[in-house]
């Protein structure tokens, strides 16, 4: 603000003394205001200039740098994807306590798992296994219908 003032009283006095030579007054007082008046829009352009580039280069520090923007999308959108995967996790948890709790309390689940997975028998027990039929391609379907 100072600096301007400095500007404008500097400008007015060269006016004066430039202007003192001439003849008619009326010319010499528009052209200081013309003068003066320049020096205050220079110094506002640079104002408004600097005020812009400051701004855009908060942007673009917003949006580029390390910690920006982008870079924040990213984490909430892996964050996203983290919480997903643990509420899936839990679930799975859950399950493999409830399965456990279950081996350790109820022996016919425990014997229908030997049963199932390793093909166990009781001695007294005996197995009929019946053979499955093939499945049938397309071609043997349409034989067989005529």
């Amino acid at each position: 603000m100072e600096s301007n003032n400095q500007i404008n009283k500097l400008g007015q006095r060269f006016n004066s003394a430039h202007l003192a030579d001439s003849e008619n007054p009326q010319k010499a007082s528009e052209k200081s205001k013309f003068l003066s008046f320049s020096f205050r829009n220079v110094s506002g352009k640079i104002f408004w200039f600097a005020f812009l580039l400051i701004v855009v280069a908060v942007i673009g520090y917003l949006f580029f740098s390390e910690n920006g923007l982008a870079r924040n999308a990213g984490l909430m959108e892996k964050k996203i994807m983290l919480e997903a995967d643990n509420l899936r996790l839990e679930e799975e948890n859950r399950q493999l306590s409830a399965r456990l709790e279950r081996i350790r309390n109820d022996s016919g689940y425990l014997e229908d798992e030997a049963r199932k997975k390793l093909g166990l028998v009781r001695p007294d027990e005996i197995i009929f296994r019946l053979a499955e039929e093939p499945e049938l391609t397309d071609d043997e379907v349409k034989e067989q219908l005529d």
